[in-house]
């Protein structure tokens, strides 16, 4: 004779054996809805994904190498913005830190927050 509980999720009569306890739901269900809520998840996961454009004919290896550097260049690309005649808003490339960098004193010199080098900065 085996012992049956009603799934909180769903209501359903299952035997004590097939429950699973679930992060999500913070509760014990039963294997269905653990099921279920995985699929689910995983459906909007694929359906969330950003797909790639369809490329142009004639794009080759060396057309995808040329893109790959373009992002790379421009990951490290220096982001800065004037405040006024002596400061400038500087966006460190490595570490996204946002931080006031002073032209006229050269200071600072290095990121607050990870301590790389503040690349040259001329107006």
């Amino acid at each position: 004779m085996t012992i049956k509980a009603k799934c909180r999720k769903c209501g359903k009569e299952v035997p004590v054996d097939d429950f699973v306890l679930d992060n999500a739901y913070k509760m014990m269900v039963c294997k269905n809805c653990s099921k279920e809520r995985y699929k689910r998840e995983f459906a909007f996961a694929n359906n969330n994904i950003k797909k790639d454009k369809p490329k142009p004919a004639g794009w080759d290896q060396e057309d995808e190498y040329l893109e790959r550097a373009y992002r790379a260049k421009k990951a490290n690309a220096v982001s800065v913005t004037k405040i006024d005649d002596e400061r400038v808003k500087y966006i460190c490339p490595k570490c996204k830190f946002s931080l006031v960098y002073n032209i006229a004193t050269k200071r600072p010199s290095r990121c607050s927050f990870c301590n790389s080098e503040i690349a040259k900065i001329s107006f």
